[in-house]
């Protein structure tokens, strides 16, 4: 999401998700990316848009996101993973260590796992 357009059509994507699946706001662990990170001189969305659109929708969190440099877009993922499967982490923790290039897979014994 980079503009005010791209926000108008995820609440309109946002309410056929709520309605197809018969759920509310903050059932699903969801998060925004908004991206174009690297043309941010260019957004006409503003954060007080996109802070207005995630407490509305509950949504988890946000990153802005950059598709062209790959920048927050695999932080992404992987928070979302993580908080899909394993309710225990402490997701703060876990950003810090990915931000800082640390490994968050754990060992089960025989396997390596992100969300073991």
């Amino acid at each position: 999401m980079a503009d005010d357009q791209s926000l108008n059509e995820l609440e309109r994507y946002v309410q056929l998700m709520y309605e197809a699946h018969s759920i509310g706001p903050g059932v699903l662990p969801t998060y925004l990316a908004i991206n174009k990170s690297d043309l941010a001189e260019n957004r006409t969305l503003t954060i007080e848009q996109v802070e207005e659109f995630v407490k509305k929708h509950q949504v988890r969190g946000y990153f802005e996101t950059s598709a062209k440099t790959g920048d927050n877009v695999e932080l992404i993922f992987r928070t979302l993973i993580i908080d899909t499967f394993n309710k225990d982490h402490n997701l703060t923790e876990l950003w810090t260590r990915i931000a800082n290039g640390e490994s968050i897979a754990t060992s089960n014994g025989k396997n390596k796992c992100l969300v073991c």
